[in-house]
């Protein structure tokens, strides 16, 4: 679109006085912020701002708790030559927070999959409160780490069966920590009291314990994910376990199809740049 005297945007340009047109989006397909800050100084994207003079982020990833080993404002794991980013997501081959391969909320008995998420009221007719998440999981399947960290207990329990409880530091609140917690599990643990475990590592395998034992349960087969923010687990505020894990959900209770295309888009990409040539994806968020 040309105009005279004026500016103009439409989708992808800006016309200029004189009827000139400037592409609005730049490095890695993010958009320019020429008007603010001069001429390609200044990227937006949906989660933050980008520095490419300096290549920085101004503030830190919000999810950067997958990522301990990463400064939160370098970007593209500072590899911009070979790493780009179109969508904000996690590297290839790495699934940033999902406890299961192909996750999906279990159903709860009579409260179907609702019955199976985080909040109160979500059980029995609104009678009972869920303070977790429920992700389908058959017996004997691996579970993973969503946030690396430091096992600080782990055991047995009436309700949770046996669990791991895991600490992890919260970036985005200097002294305070996340703890998540698996239950249902079997009774061989993969790691040890106190060790340090890192995002994806299996940690042991669902066992219907505790109150998901198969003379109990009435829903489906599941691990139950729990998480708390604050000093102490005690103490902690409430969280929804969905908050941290990479997929996410519709009212179903199923996979979204934007997710499922995600995750297989980096699998096709993570087989296609093996030998790092072209371009892989890495986080923006």
């Amino acid at each position: 679109m040309k105009t005279s005297g004026t500016q103009n945007h439409t989708l992808f340009t800006t016309s200029t006085l004189g009827g000139g047109e400037r592409y609005w989006f730049g490095f890695n397909g993010m958009e320019s912020e020429d008007e603010l800050y001069g001429e390609s100084n200044s990227y937006t994207t949906t989660w933050r701002q980008y520095d490419p003079r300096l290549g920085r982020w101004w503030s830190i990833d919000p999810k950067s708790y997958f990522f301990p080993d990463v400064s939160p404002y370098v970007f593209s794991l500072n590899n911009p030559i070979f790493l780009n980013d179109p969508d904000g997501d996690c590297p290839p081959g790495v699934d940033c927070g999902n406890v299961v391969a192909n996750p999906r909320i279990a159903s709860s008995g009579a409260s179907g999959p609702s019955g199976g998420r985080f909040g109160k009221g979500v059980r029995s007719g609104g009678a009972r409160d869920h303070w977790g998440t429920d992700i389908f999981a058959p017996k004997g399947t691996q579970i993973r780490v969503m946030i690396a960290g430091k096992i600080i207990n782990q055991g047995f329990s009436s309700s949770w069966g046996y669990y791991v409880m895991i600490k992890s530091e919260n970036p985005n609140k200097e002294g305070e920590y996340i703890f998540t917690v698996y239950a249902h599990l079997g009774d061989k643990f993969e790691k040890k009291l106190y060790d340090e475990v890192k995002k994806g590592e299996v940690i042991g395998v669902q066992g219907n314990s505790g109150n998901a034992s198969d003379d109990v349960r009435t829903g489906e087969e599941h691990v139950h994910v729990e998480v708390r923010e604050g000093s102490t687990w005690e103490q902690g505020e409430k969280k929804n376990p969905e908050e941290y894990m990479e997929s996410t959900f519709d009212e179903s209770g199923n996979e979204s199809l934007s997710s499922k295309n995600n995750r297989e888009f980096k699998r096709i990409t993570s087989m296609s740049s093996s030998n790092q040539r072209g371009f892989m994806l890495t986080r923006t968020k």
